[in-house]
């Protein structure tokens, strides 16, 4: 049963401020999103790999920077250095199910992120990113939190 806030669609507008980068998390990968990556980065499969990721679990996650932030995350910028090929699980951001898991979640979160329950119209002209429970079948099926 979607709860009521779901169902009501849920705003959601990135003002890229970074914030959701720079706390600690994980960020669970592919291989296929770690060889678009590295290739993005002008590096052979193998580098990127060395330089960007690890193993934990069995899975392979992203590796934290220097203060606990995205590896990719640029302090000078405030921007992803790979923001064209982030990972899935970026993309998704904040729409994981275990921020969705209810309305305490999504509040909680958008005291960390000012883009939750915005809307500002971008320089395409599309819409907001309103998300119903029932259209989001293609999330993250994990627990991870930034």
């Amino acid at each position: 049963m979607t709860e009521p806030y779901k169902s009501e669609g849920l705003l959601f507008s990135c003002i890229q401020c970074g914030r959701c980068c720079r706390r600690n998390g994980i960020v669970v990968l592919t291989p296929q999103e770690m060889e678009k990556i590295s290739a993005f980065l002008g590096l052979s499969s193998d580098e990127g790999l060395r330089c960007y990721a690890t193993r934990q679990e069995g899975r392979l996650v992203l590796r934290d920077g220097p203060r606990g932030e995205c590896i990719f995350y640029e302090w000078a910028t405030a921007r992803c250095k790979v923001y064209l090929v982030r990972p899935h699980q970026c993309r998704q951001y904040p729409f994981w199910p275990s921020i969705l898991k209810n309305r305490e979640n999504w509040e909680e979160e958008r005291k960390l992120c000012p883009g939750i329950g915005e809307w500002k119209p971008s320089a395409s002209g599309r819409g907001p990113v309103v998300s119903r429970e029932e259209e989001r079948n293609d999330l993250p099926r994990n627990n991870l939190k930034p």
